[in-house]
């Protein structure tokens, strides 16, 4: 196991998405970039990633298999890639039913809670078919929860609910939350030696066009049983 050398600090802070022209600067000052979990289209950089397309199909064939007729798919954007391929995969696996209300996700404004409980309640009062919820995140799973429960909306038997997401209090849930989980440590840790790799010029491989792909999995809980 490769570990963070002694004495060595942090010279600089990543934040989330801060734009493409700020990785071009990073790019003509020869500071490597290594995206995890994201990725920037147009921009080639060594990535670690999960299998979000793939991951799309089983949230939906999961929804399918426990007998949903008309599951939609809740987004915080239709810009962000990891979003798109979600959404393209859940679409894939739909493709052989008459939901004409899937055929496009729902994004939700996420600037605050209260934002995203009213949409979401505006959405099943508004499509009343709706009888299974992808979130792509957690934070649209939990405001579903509570619109259901503040609307005595039973799950999962009048809809079940599934998230994208890492939350290690998902079981505690009521109910508990069945969620696709990413490997989020492995994918940081990797994503970390590959950048240690780049910043001490150790002979690699490692291409601007690498891309590791580690894969999620479905944890199966009572939102969706």
């Amino acid at each position: 196991m490769q570990q963070w050398p002694r004495g060595r600090r942090i010279d600089f802070r990543f934040k989330r998405n801060p734009g493409y022209g700020a990785y071009l600067k990073f790019k003509n000052k020869n500071i490597p970039v290594v995206f995890f979990d994201r990725e920037l289209e147009g921009y080639e950089a060594p990535k670690v990633v999960t299998n979000d397309y793939e991951c799309g199909e089983l949230a939906a064939r999961h929804l399918l298999e426990k007998g949903c007729k008309f599951p939609i798919f809740l987004s915080t954007s239709d810009a962000l890639v990891i979003c798109q391929n979600r959404f393209s995969g859940f679409l894939n696996a739909i493709g052989g039913i008459q939901n004409e209300i899937a055929t496009y996700p729902f994004v939700i404004d996420c600037s605050n809670d209260i934002n995203i409980y009213g949409q979401i309640a505006s959405i099943l009062e508004k499509f009343p078919a709706i009888d299974g919820i992808v979130a792509s995140v957690e934070k649209l799973a939990i405001q579903t929860l509570l619109v259901c429960d503040q609307n005595h909306i039973p799950i999962p038997e009048r809809i079940k609910v599934l998230a994208f997401s890492t939350l290690e209090t998902a079981p505690l849930l009521n109910p508990s939350l069945t969620t696709i989980s990413q490997p989020a440590f492995e994918i940081g840790k990797h994503a970390a030696d590959i950048l240690i790799t780049l910043i001490e010029k150790k002979k690699h491989t490692i291409t601007n066009h690498y891309k590791s792909v580690l894969p999620s999995s479905l944890n199966i809980r009572k939102s969706t049983r």
